[in-house]
């Protein structure tokens, strides 16, 4: 896998951290054409602590990053047989000169975000225009950064890793200032791969922390600074990968066996189980109409899928990929992910739907 590995396990880690199901999926970029319950509600407002076995060393996405099972209404997609290939015109995107791409969000205007590995094998979070200027999100003193979701007013989340190996959470506002934090406790600041995920228009962020004990929790931090954990005693682990306006969330759980789950979440209903034909499936993405994104493991590969809210299911993987390691959708149904290639190199992808308008 040349150079590329590294790279892959990060995208990996970057595509578990979209699927939030097989632990760490790999992801890439690349230019196509087609014509991301509240169990009681913790709130916290301890100042986060570090881990007290920590270790300093830096920390991509792995296959391993995200958890999931649920007590809950278990909804099943329609069988195999039900399921078609989406019809979508693909563009490869790859940031120039990059060894490596991925995208990890679009929002409804289709800027897109995700992260780049340079000649030199250090990552780079990216923020990509509609007209396909890049722009290089890169935070002081990182030894690792990915920019994981970003809401219709440009502001962008995700992930940095300090000199020491430990893993923060990033704001950058759509003008450009960028602030770094951390969830709060039971959260605790480690070298494990905690990271925000995604952001609303109202400015409310999900994501994913570990616990003193090193459980996966996912968590919900308000834009009003209330904050809680995302988990439910009967979950192994929890990852929180987007939240729409109405503060719907969606994202992935492991159950005690270790199989991942996708779930939907609000604070009146709880936690409901969304599967992709009983396979290990985690959802990533969720727009304002109510379709859904993520990915599944078929037993030998990733994949990934579009829930249109009218119940029907369309697969979505880039012509020449043997692995798609995310897939998130915008308002349009335009959506955004990585794959990789035959030859196991990464890019990122902008796909748009013919789907008719009112499907």
């Amino acid at each position: 896998m040349r150079a590329l590995l590294p790279i892959r396990d990060a995208v990996a880690i970057v595509c578990s951290v979209l699927l939030g199901l097989v632990p760490g999926l790999p992801l890439n970029a690349a230019d196509l054409n087609f014509t991301r319950i509240e169990y009681p509600n913790i709130l916290a407002t301890d100042i986060p602590q570090r881990h007290p076995n920590a270790r300093p060393q830096r920390q991509d996405y792995t296959r391993g990053d995200v958890p999931g099972s649920i007590s809950a209404g278990r909804q099943k997609l329609k069988a195999r047989s039900s399921a078609r290939a989406g019809h979508y015109t693909y563009t490869q995107v790859d940031v120039p000169g990059a060894v490596f791409t991925g995208l990890f969000a679009i929002n409804s205007s289709g800027q897109t975000v995700g992260l780049y590995v340079d000649a030199s094998n250090a990552t780079h979070a990216f923020l990509r225009n509609v007209d396909g200027s890049i722009v290089t999100i890169d935070y002081p003193g990182a030894i690792f950064i990915a920019a994981n979701g970003i809401n219709s007013q440009g502001d962008v989340v995700g992930r940095w890793d300090d000199a020491s190996g430990f893993t923060h959470s990033f704001l950058r506002t759509s003008q450009g200032s960028i602030t770094s934090f951390d969830p709060l406790a039971p959260c605790v600041v480690t070298t494990q791969a905690s990271a925000a995920h995604g952001i609303n228009d109202r400015g409310d962020i999900v994501g994913r922390c570990f616990d003193v004990s090193g459980k996966e929790l996912g968590w919900f931090l308000r834009h009003d600074g209330s904050f809680a954990v995302l988990d439910d005693p009967s979950f192994h682990s929890s990852d929180g990968w987007a939240i729409d306006n109405s503060m719907m969330v969606v994202g992935d759980y492991s159950d005690t066996d270790d199989f991942v789950h996708g779930f939907t979440w609000t604070e009146a209903n709880g936690f409901a189980t969304l599967d992709f034909e009983d396979n290990i499936s985690g959802l990533r993405a969720i727009n304002q109409r109510g379709d859904m994104s993520g990915i599944y493991f078929d037993g030998f590969t990733l994949h990934g899928f579009l829930r249109v809210r009218n119940g029907l299911e369309v697969t979505i993987d880039p012509p020449g990929s043997i692995e798609t390691d995310t897939v998130v959708v915008n308002n349009s149904r335009a959506v955004a992910g990585a794959y990789l290639d035959g030859d196991f190199n990464g890019h990122g992808y902008i796909a748009v739907s013919t789907l008719a308008a009112g499907q």
